[in-house]
């Protein structure tokens, strides 16, 4: 829904660092700092520190949309320092509702910016029929969301199917999932990102 003269770009390393681009905005940057490996985990230390000089240096502004008042895992002591120095030097918070506990965030202004609920993307596409006893799960699968918990209760009901659909967190995720999916028949997992058409 952006303006014909907002052109907006999908965040790569090389553009954040040496692009050009007039307003910077981040969604769920702790994503930025986090990978499975340490030698990831410190390029991309190292990659965001030069983002946030680079930032500063041409003093962009930094808008952060802030999903969650706390974080689902418990961040290091980087992430934290990383975090607070984003949020303190942002220009603007985008808030998804009208909530007064942003205090930790900084004194940037805050815009409240509604959660989509996205049915009017999707409306436009052929409707699928419904299944009667089936339960879905989609989007990323992360440990505080406890999916496997979700395959066990689904499973106690007889004649319920289950389908679990999205890329997990990690491999610990994902191998919990897999575990209590074995020997289900009726529970399906698509452990990958999905595009759109096969989402619907």
């Amino acid at each position: 829904n952006l303006p014909e003269n907002v052109h907006s770009h999908w965040f790569s390393w090389k553009q954040a660092i040496i692009g050009r681009y007039d307003v910077m905005h981040f969604q769920w940057p702790e994503n930025l700092l986090r990978a499975n490996s340490a030698g990831k985990r410190l390029a991309k230390r190292v990659a965001f520190g030069a983002v946030l000089l680079r930032l500063r240096a041409y003093r962009t502004p930094i808008v952060v949309t802030i999903h969650n008042l706390a974080p689902h895992e418990s961040p290091s002591r980087f992430e934290r320092w990383a975090l607070q120095e984003l949020h303190r030097s942002a220009a603007s918070l985008i808030a998804l509702n009208d909530t007064e506990q942003l205090s930790g965030f900084g004194t940037a202004p805050v815009t409240v910016i509604a959660h989509g609920d996205y049915r009017q993307r999707y409306k436009r596409r052929d409707a699928r029929a419904a299944v009667p006893g089936r339960v879905v799960f989609f989007g990323s699968i992360r440990a505080y969301k406890n999916v496997p918990s979700l395959i066990d209760a689904s499973t106690a009901v007889d004649g319920t199917s289950v389908v679990i659909a999205g890329k997990p967190w990690n491999k610990e995720v994902s191998d919990e999932i897999e575990q209590s999916a074995s020997g289900h028949d009726l529970v399906r997992l698509e452990l990958r990102e999905l595009d759109d058409d096969e989402l619907i």
